[in-house]
Order: structure tokens, then sequence, then C-alpha cells
């Protein structure tokens, strides 16, 4: 079975833009402001895109304030104001505070360059981003593991 929402709200030029998502199951608490979709779940608003196994959304007077994709992996990506892509088990898209933050076998792609670690925080109107490792991890030792490509070089992603 497929449902179809659409909501409002996001953080810069896409939050004048309706949020379309696609997923297998919905369950909405109005109570708490938190919508569930499962399966195949997958939501686009202006150029932003998420997917994953499942998604929760969390919203306060009207407004869209945290996406939360969960996934082996979940998908992140954006193209303005810079080509972004990322993938984690877990993606946390919090539009109040202008932060994605990516849990578990996390990898972001930006501007062709590669950031690998088990935690990656990117602060969407910084363009920062900072990575921690976990001890226990099996990807290098639990170490974080950067790319960076020469600029003029095309062949990332």
């Amino acid at each position: 079975m497929l449902l179809f929402t659409q909501l409002t709200c996001a953080a810069g030029s896409n939050s004048k833009q309706p949020i379309s998502i696609y997923a297998d199951q919905l369950s909405i608490d109005d109570t708490t402001g938190v919508s569930h979709y499962q399966g195949h779940v997958e939501l686009q608003q202006g150029d932003l895109k998420f997917s994953g196994d499942e998604l929760d959304l969390t919203q306060k007077d009207g407004a869209v304030t945290l996406m939360k994709a969960m996934g082996k992996p979940a998908h992140f990506e954006r193209s303005e104001p810079e080509p972004l892509k990322a993938e984690a088990h877990q993606i946390d898209y919090d539009n109040n505070k202008g932060i994605v933050i990516l849990h578990g076998n996390a990898q972001l792609w930006q501007n062709g360059d590669l950031f690998s670690s088990e935690l990656i925080h990117y602060y969407t109107e910084s363009r920062r981003v900072k990575a921690q490792g976990a001890p226990n991890s099996n990807s290098q030792n639990g170490r974080v593991h950067v790319i960076i490509r020469p600029k003029g070089d095309n062949k990332g992603e």
C-alpha cells in the first residue's frame, strides 16, 4: 500500500515548497505532532530529498522542526547552495538549528570531498563539517576518514 501526504515547511529556500512523502505505512499522533512513515519512504521538498526504511517528522505550530530518517542506509540529498549527499543508519535534520546529524556508518559527500565516520554533524548555514569516530566501530578502527579532491577534479561522488 502506498500512502502520500503533503506538508509545508523546512529551512532555507525549500521552506516555501510543499513536502511530498511516499511510504508503505503511516501513523500520525496529533497530540505530539509526530508522524511516522514506514516502508520504502521517500521525501522531497524542493531540492531536499530523504529516503530510508522509516521516517519521523515532528511538527510544531504548523512547521516541520525535525526530520529523522532511519535505514540501512538512510539517504539525504540537496543541491543548493552546493551539492550535498549523505548516508547513515540514522539521519536527523533539525530545521530550527540548521544541522544535519548522521549516526552510524556515516558518509557525507560535499563538493566531491568525502567524509566517513560513525558520527558527522553538518551545519547548513555555515557549511561546516564536524566528524567523530567511535572506538568500537569496524570502519578504520573507529577513526574519521576524509578524501579531499583537488579543485577542478570532477571525478568525485
